[in-house]
């Protein structure tokens, strides 16, 4: 899904309402956190998620090649 059909699809939904991700086989985590990762996609997390990989992280956060270097701010959301 493209970023632009992403908007469209979320246009036509309450606009108050929250936005969780399905984790492990259950809606677990809410989406708190949107960057463009350094292999140049969209990534989306919730509060607290480690980001192993180096190029999944956002330009400029965690060390390169830290397996556990680098993980989303605030406390895990579930």
């Amino acid at each position: 899904m493209k970023v632009k059909e992403l908007i469209a699809k979320l246009k036509e939904m309450p606009q108050e309402m929250e936005v969780w991700h399905v984790w492990d086989g259950e809606a677990r985590t809410q989406l708190k956190h949107v960057w463009i990762s350094r292999n140049g996609k969209v990534i989306t997390a919730d509060d607290g998620e480690s980001v192993y990989s180096t190029e999944s992280r956002p330009e400029g956060e965690g060390i390169d090649g830290d397996y556990h270097g680098w993980k989303t701010p605030g406390n895990g959301g579930w």
